[in-house]
């Protein structure tokens, strides 16, 4: 199934009961589901009710979602992403989004994001790696899709 999103998650990044069931209802019948976009970096939080990845404390969280499809037969895939440049200041710890470069998305209320330092981009990889290297011992309940 084709990752939806339907903003659900608590503002900690955390999946809701809601969020649960929708993705329990939607399972089985298919060979795979995958999740809506999760943001890793806190910095990446690309709209409202996203499901986050960005502490160990939200992993069993995601292990929630990955069981409640893999109860209905299907695989869980887990899509992981950073906002950029297409992340609503509203939604970020600093208020400042962040992007490869420093150019605004095409849309009437975008800001220009400050642009990452070399540095800032390693620590992106760092971070994803992190997340990767910490859900390996639940490797039999979600997959990765970057």
């Amino acid at each position: 199934m084709a990752p939806m999103t339907n903003t659900a998650a608590h503002e900690n990044g955390e999946v809701s009961d809601e969020e649960v069931a929708y993705y329990q209802e939607r399972a089985g019948g298919v060979g795979a589901v995958i999740t809506a976009c999760t943001y890793v970096p806190r910095n990446g939080k690309g709209f409202p009710g996203e499901f986050g990845a960005d502490s160990d404390s939200l992993i069993p969280s995601i292990i929630r979602v990955a069981t409640a499809i893999q109860e209905k037969g299907s695989k869980a895939i887990l899509q992981i992403f950073h906002g950029g440049r297409m992340c609503p200041p509203e939604e970020l710890l600093d208020r400042q989004p962040v992007a490869p470069s420093a150019i605004a998305a095409e849309r009437d209320d975008a800001v220009v994001p400050r642009e990452m330092t070399p540095d800032e981009i390693d620590e992106m990889i760092t971070v994803h790696r992190t997340l990767l290297k910490n859900i390996v011992p639940f490797e039999q309940k979600v997959y990765i899709f970057v």
